[in-house]
């Protein structure tokens, strides 16, 4: 019996030193990932002074982006969307607030995995002028 105690003491021990060490594992909590439109955002590459060219196809593919977007959507969702941007949310953020079919939704997070690897392309090909790399 007193072994049983000695062990259960300890492990309870060794959990509240891991709380105190470390107070922030303990309260830890991820951070609202949103994995239905996993868009790049351009800003997220690094910054460097893009030349003319570069800006070009950086909006190119953006423009591209959106052309395709616009294509899955109606009308009304497609007016629906530009309000919601205009109000201040993100692409991701008015995506997840439109009213989509399922299909829909399959082909908006298709075209943003698309959109994802231009954007990872470009960036690699604009690294590799500047000599990043």
């Amino acid at each position: 019996m007193s072994i049983k105690f000695s062990i259960n003491l300890l492990f309870l021990t060794i959990i509240a030193l891991f709380i105190w060490v470390f107070p922030g594992i303990a309260t830890a909590a991820p951070d609202k990932l949103d994995t239905n439109y996993p868009f790049i955002i351009a800003q997220t590459m690094p910054e460097i002074s893009l030349t003319p060219q570069q800006s070009q196809q950086l909006q190119a593919v953006n423009q591209g982006r959106s052309k395709q977007i616009k294509a899955v959507l109606d009308s009304s969702q497609r007016q629906e969307l530009s309000h919601k941007l205009r109000a201040g949310d993100n692409l991701n953020q008015a995506l997840d607030k439109l009213k989509m079919q399922p299909e829909q939704r399959e082909m908006v997070k298709a075209i943003g995995q698309v959109y994802n690897l231009k954007l990872k392309a470009l960036e690699s090909k604009f690294s590799g002028q500047l000599g990043l790399k």
